[in-house]
């Protein structure tokens, strides 16, 4: 049987690979081409991200400060004639919460420092008489004892 098609010369071989190398060469291109712009979409789509979270953080901050001096106005609510007052109450609070400690704002941390850990539990032990794990079974007056300093 005849062979239908002809040999190809080797010109026409040459120019059938050189085509071929060619349209790699192209895609090869192109493919570069739309990994930059992908990098450069990424890119684009992060400092906007970047960008929506800086104007949140400061819309935050000020609505914290808008809600801050909206309380400094309400002192008459709280029966006081000046702001100053209200300052002064919220400062002897914070005092007397500083200097007063009972069992349950203690906490002794599992995780922290073997040593630092083992000192912790002896102090709770030694002020309220049981260990800082047992807490939960503390009778109401070790609940109820508290240390003023």
């Amino acid at each position: 049987m005849p062979n239908p098609l002809p040999e190809k010369t080797k010109k026409e071989k040459w120019k059938e690979r050189k085509g071929r190398g060619r349209r790699i060469w192209e895609l090869e291109i192109l493919l570069q081409e739309q990994k930059e712009l992908t990098h450069r979409q990424t890119e684009r789509a992060l400092k906007y991200k970047a960008g929506c979270k800086k104007e949140k953080q400061a819309g935050a901050e000020q609505a914290k400060a808008m809600w801050i001096r909206n309380l400094q106005e309400r002192f008459r609510e709280f029966g006081y004639e000046k702001a100053e007052e209200v300052d002064s109450l919220a400062d002897m609070a914070r005092s007397t919460a500083a200097h007063q400690v009972m069992g349950e704002d203690v906490i002794v941390l599992p995780h922290c420092e073997a040593a630092l850990r083992e000192v912790m539990e002896r102090g709770f032990k030694f002020l309220w008489g049981i260990s800082a794990n047992s807490w939960s079974e503390a009778t109401p007056e070790q609940k109820s004892l508290t240390f003023c300093f």
